[in-house]
This record gives structure tokens, C-alpha cells and sequence, in this order.
């Protein structure tokens, strides 16, 4: 069985440097919209790669419960 490692898209702290100061959490981050249209174009990239080499799509995500990794997870599930 194949395994696909995925990095987060872009997060709110790193596109905006005044973020940290204004969060709740500053620990945790979520994606920026952009990171989310990444997280969901790299599922989809996932999704065309496997149908490509006749694999079936992956049936399970394990992720961080970090916010940024958890959106990540999501936005990707939905383009796959």
C-alpha cells in the first residue's frame, strides 16, 4: 500500500506577520484561504497520480491535531 506525506498549505502566521499578536492561539495557526486551494489541489494531484498508476486513492489520513494539519487533511480529502 502506497503512503503520501503532505505538508501543510500556507499558514495565517506566515502570511501575515501581525497574526501572532492578535490570536488566541498563537501556537496553532490555520491556512490562509490560499493555503486551503493548496490543500485541496494537492488532493486532487494525489487523487490524478493514483488513477494514473492504478492505485486506489489513499483510505485513510492520519494528521497532527494542529489546526493547519487537520484543514490540510480536510481541503485534501475533498479533492481527492
Amino acid at each position: 500500500m502506497p503512503v503520501v506525506v503532505l505538508r501543510h498549505g500556507e499558514r495565517l502566521d506566515t502570511a501575515d506577520s501581525t497574526w501572532v499578536a492578535r490570536a488566541a492561539r498563537p501556537w496553532d495557526p490555520g491556512l490562509t484561504e490560499l493555503g486551503k486551494q493548496q490543500s485541496a489541489l494537492a488532493g486532487t494531484a494525489i487523487a490524478d497520480l493514483c488513477e494514473k498508476h492504478g492505485l486506489n486513492p489513499p483510505s485513510e489520513i492520519i494528521s497532527s491535531p494542529l489546526l493547519r494539519c487537520v484543514q490540510t487533511s480536510r481541503e485534501a480529502a475533498r479533492g481527492m
